[in-house]
């Protein structure tokens, strides 16, 4: 079929198209068709060109072909036609080869060649001049150093490398002046050339899992620099010449070998994320509070035993993570970080909270499981933002009646905790969806219980709880009751109430017999009876038994 016309939308498989204006939009894919005088005036996108002819063609802007993950093990002749190509995506594909008429599509700026089977680049590529994005990441390139014709890419902006055999970088590095992104992750690359200092433009430069073990001084030359990544190097310090990174907004040490921070660190006031996870360091510089914009602090598996009391002014702080370090007081400053959002104490030394605690009335979340706490301050009521409160394998003996005061508190985790009762004003707590005490020694719930009307999951395994209490029945939002391996004996029959009731779990129980009510929940999908002597169920519920 042959068309020609003034404006199409569309294209349709097996057609001939002559002197045709074309405004098409989204991803187009096509097959056995002819193009020929034709002008294409918006952007063209097609992920399928088989068998398609471009005769004279011209492209307003971008011709982007995007073979990403289709599968496909060898390019199609036809795409080597294709001068006026700008974008092409063999990203997650099955080719094992890149031939020598690449270099035939000298308009081409963004060539993605990741997570394929190639294993060398042809010499041709270097002719691509006016490339400005190429990515040969996650690919079986067997070279080891990066030829030193990448020096002919001026044009570059981002060159990503990680994940292959690559062990060095030519001194023609140097040469590519436009380049913004630099991703070297998980290459065998030990030492970077002198020349990477002359790279001014560059923002995000990647190095993690790599076998460098030094940052020279000259990083302070790349002036322009926002994201650093030195995660699961060998690196030891960093040089003083850090702070003149001072629109540094994004830097990872996680898994170094650091063992302080230089003072310099407080010149870095762009910065927002500061990952010093599973570090040797062991404690904080005072600088560290002249970093007015960080949001997110990251210290956990670290030595550091306190936090400094300029952690106070760090007031755009969003996140602190201490799990598993040795700190065992938080300083009374904590306080002030208003936009603090969330805590988290796991496994520390951490007895008490401070009082100051109460003044964050931004957190959301607080998450202390496995810390040394033995109580909550009564502060704690005045968190009315908190939503997740997890105190699991904390040593708590008992929740404050000030707890009311978290009106929006979702979710509760007192599991495997010294708690031996739930405070009556558990049931001021309107937002509670979920409520986890399995694992405790609570023996009974309260009869408040039965205000918890936005509860739908309620945990109580491997607790020491005899009975329910009659008002359980007014739960008619909950979903998932866990009574297994408790002591309890029986239901209350106020258990056919549970109308939304979907999954009830009762494995070895000392339960023999259910209440009849317990056939109105018709909801039920599961009802888990494994250990259990009961043998007359409900014909209503059978359909749901588990054993």
């Amino acid at each position: 079929m042959k068309v020609k016309a003034k404006s199409l939308k569309k294209i349709k498989n097996n057609t001939s198209y002559y002197d045709c204006a074309f405004f098409v939009n989204g991803v187009l894919s096509i097959e056995s068709c002819h193009f020929e005088n034709c002008s294409f005036r918006t952007d063209v996108h097609f992920s399928n060109i088989e068998n398609c002819r471009f005769v004279n063609c011209n492209f307003s802007s971008k011709f982007c072909l995007d073979l990403g993950g289709t599968g496909i093990t060898e390019l199609p002749k036809e795409i080597w036609k294709l001068t006026s190509l700008t974008h092409l995506d063999l990203s997650r594909t099955e080719i094992t080869e890149l031939p020598k008429e690449i270099g035939q599509l000298t308009s081409l700026t963004y060539l993605n060649l990741s997570r394929t089977g190639i294993t060398k680049l042809p010499k041709e590529i270097w002719k691509l001049t006016f490339l400005t994005y190429l990515d040969v990441s996650s690919t079986e390139i067997r070279i080891r150093n990066l030829p030193k014709e990448i020096g002919q890419l001026t044009s570059l902006t981002h060159l990503d490398v990680g994940r292959t055999k690559i062990r060095k970088l030519p001194k023609e590095i140097g040469k590519l002046t436009s380049l913004t992104h630099l991703g070297l992750v998980k290459t065998k690359i030990a030492e970077l050339p002198k020349e990477i200092w002359q790279l001014t433009s560059l923002t995000h430069l990647s190095l993690n899992e790599t076998e460098i073990t030094e940052l020279p001084k000259e990083i302070g030359q790349l002036t322009s620099l926002t994201d650093l990544s030195l995660d699961e190097t060998e690196i030891t310090e960093l040089p003083k010449e850090i702070g003149q990174l001072t629109l540094l907004t994004d830097l990872s040490l996680g898994k170094t070998e650091i063992t302080e921070l230089p003072k310099e660190i407080g010149q870095l006031t762009s910065l927002t994320h500061l990952r010093l996870d599973h570090t040797k360091l062991t404690e904080l510089p005072k600088e560290i509070g002249k970093l007015t914009s960080l949001t997110r602090l990251t210290l956990s598996y670290t030595a550091v035993t306190k936090l400094p009391q300029e952690i106070g002014r760090l007031t755009s702080l969003v996140e602190l993570h201490v799990d598993s370090t040795r700190i065992v007081a938080l300083p009374q400053h904590i306080g002030k970080l208003s936009s603090l959002t969330h805590l988290s104490l796991c496994n520390t030394e951490i007895k008490e909270l401070p009082k100051e605690i109460g003044q964050l009335a931004s957190l959301t979340e607080l998450s202390m499981i496995g810390a040394k706490i033995t109580k909550l301050p009564k502060e704690i009521g005045q968190l009315n933002s908190l939503i997740n409160l997890n105190l699991i394998a904390t040593e708590i003996k008992e929740l404050p009646k000030e707890i009311r005061g978290l009106t929006s508190l979702t979710y509760l985790y007192v599991c495997d905790t010294n708690i031996t009762k739930l405070p009556k004003e558990i049931g001021a707590l309107n937002s509670l969806e979920l409520l986890y005490i399995s694992e405790s020694k609570i023996t009974k719930l309260p009869k408040e219980i039965g205000q918890l009307s936005s509860l739908t999951h309620l945990g109580l395994k491997e607790s020491e709880i005899t009975e329910l209490p009659k008002e359980i029945g007014q739960l008619t939002s909950l979903t998932y009751l866990y009574l297994d391996y408790t002591g309890i004996t029986k239901l209350p029959k106020e258990i056919g109430q549970l109308t939304s009731l979907t999954y009830l779990y009762l494995d070895y129980t000392k339960i023999t017999e259910l209440p009849k009510e317990i056939g109105e929940l018709t909801s039920l999908n599961r009802i888990s009876l494994r250990g259990t002597g009961i043998t007359d169920v409900p014909e209503e519920i059978k359909h749901a038994i588990r054993r």
